[in-house]
Formats: structure tokens, sequence, C-alpha cells
């Protein structure tokens, strides 16, 4: 038997696993954690993860790759606190360096650069050096809702019989396609 999502066999692994990684995607968790379940959560959508910042010291904290030549460059701000009002200088610094070095990594590839980070206005004294989006409190809760909703579909299938155009039915019903993740729970920065 095949393995679903890459390493599950069955619906309780993939839904033990799933459940770790959901519970740690929300605001106030550990920045090391959060990016990691964040990174996680890309293999169980079936997009390519990496976590460049971690691995090579540099670059963004989250890498996902979409199809060939197209990229999810997140970084993640998660430890932040939910009522700030604007997103400072360090941190669209830091969003600034990430895109100079997907650039400079991946030339001529398309790339959705995203901050998940509680505000949405960007201070006065400082600008993106790229365009970026923003996934809030709200985009982040919508998002692990229809990926657990996503995982729940599973519970009383034979995992042996899965088929592709199944599985995909099942993503774009759930909101949880590429496009979906590209347009549907991130917003544009003021």
């Amino acid at each position: 038997m095949r393995p679903v999502f890459g390493e599950y066999y069955t619906y309780e692994e993939l839904r033990l696993a799933s459940e770790e990684i959901l519970s740690h995607l929300s605001f106030g968790v550990k920045a090391d954690t959060f990016e990691n379940a964040f990174d996680q959560l890309a293999n169980i959508l079936g997009f390519v993860g990496q976590r460049p910042e971690k691995e090579w010291k540099e670059g963004p904290d989250n890498l996902w790759g979409l199809r060939d030549g197209e990229f999810l460059l997140v970084e993640c701000k998660d430890e932040v606190d939910l009522n700030r009002g604007e997103i400072n200088e360090r941190e669209a610094e830091q969003m600034n360096r990430s895109c100079a070095w997907f650039d400079k990594h991946y030339p001529g590839a398309k790339v959705k650069n995203v901050m998940i980070i509680p505000p949405r206005t960007l201070s006065r004294k400082t600008s993106f050096t790229h365009p970026v989006d923003i996934i809030r409190e709200k985009g982040l809760n919508k998002l692990v809702r229809n990926v657990r909703s996503f995982i729940i579909e599973f519970s009383k299938m034979d995992f042996k019989d899965l088929s592709e155009q199944k599985v995909q039915g099942l993503v774009n019903l759930h909101r949880i396609s590429m496009d979906d993740i590209l347009n549907m729970y991130s917003e544009s920065v003021r």
C-alpha cells in the first residue's frame, strides 16, 4: 500500500499528524514551532516546503514550491502582539532581505511574498521593495479550519482506493488549492 500525503498510511496517522501541525499554527506560538508547523503543512497540502533561514541562515522563514517555477515566500511574525497597529521597520527590512534572497537564488521564478503578522498597516517610516500580502489572524484561522475539514473527509475512506481526482476534488471543496493558498487567505498591506 502506498502512503497518502507522502507518509501516512491510515486516517488515524494523518489525523494525529495534522492536529499536531494545526495546533501550532496560531499567533503566540514560539516562532520555531510555528515555522516548522507551516513547513509541515506544505507537505500535507502536496507542496514542497523549505525553511531557508533555519537551514542556511539566510532567506525567508518558509518557502513553498507550488509548481514548477512558482513559489510562496513567507515571513512569520506570529509572536507579535495581536493588537499592535503597524508592521515596523525591522520587520519590513527582514521581508525585503528575504525577497532579495529569493531574487538572487530563483531568478525569473514567480513568487508571492506573504508576511504572517497581526497588523495590516505598514509604518510610514518604512516600505517594502516587492509586493507583499499579509495573512492576519482571520486568514490564518480560516486556513487551519479548512485544512482540518479537509482531513476529516478521509475518516471513512480506504486509503488504498484514493484517486488523485478524489483528493483534488476535496482540495477544491475545502478551498486549499494552490490558487486558494495564493489568493484567499491573505490581504493587501495598507
